[in-house]
């Protein structure tokens, strides 16, 4: 019996960040023409979540998620694998609220309070006039 070489880890797709609640998109594995892509959620690769060259991430918790790709070869699986980290990030939190009530859009004298967590932002003033 003649062995050859284990396969090489496959190319996979880029690190993704979503917002919470964002649809999201395939990740994609190449390599070796006629290989199998064996996806893992863990490094040790034991636990398997999907045969086939695109996964769609399974899971949609806020915080950062590595998965593992392999490929299979003449079956023999390479021992070493890409890896594709999901960053999902929790959507920003905003309120606002009248400090004084804003009684004339022409003459604005009111003040309005913004409280923004998980969230830049900047606030441009205008005229009317």
């Amino acid at each position: 019996i003649v062995a050859g070489p284990d396969p090489l880890a496959p190319t996979a797709g880029v690190d993704t960040t979503y917002c919470e609640g964002a649809p999201r998109v395939k990740m994609s594995a190449s390599g070796s023409l006629g290989a199998t892509f064996n996806w893992y959620s863990d490094a040790g690769l034991t636990t398997l979540i999907q045969i086939s060259d695109t996964l769609t991430p399974p899971y949609s918790t806020i915080g950062v998620t590595p998965y593992f790709v392999t490929q299979t070869v003449n079956g023999c699986e390479s021992p070493t694998a890409a890896t594709v980290t999901i960053t999902i990030n929790p959507l920003p939190i905003i309120t606002a609220e009248d400090s004084t009530a804003v009684t004339d859009c022409l003459n604005p004298d009111g003040t309005i309070s913004i409280t923004a967590k998980r969230l830049t932002f900047i606030l441009a003033l205008a005229s009317v006039g």
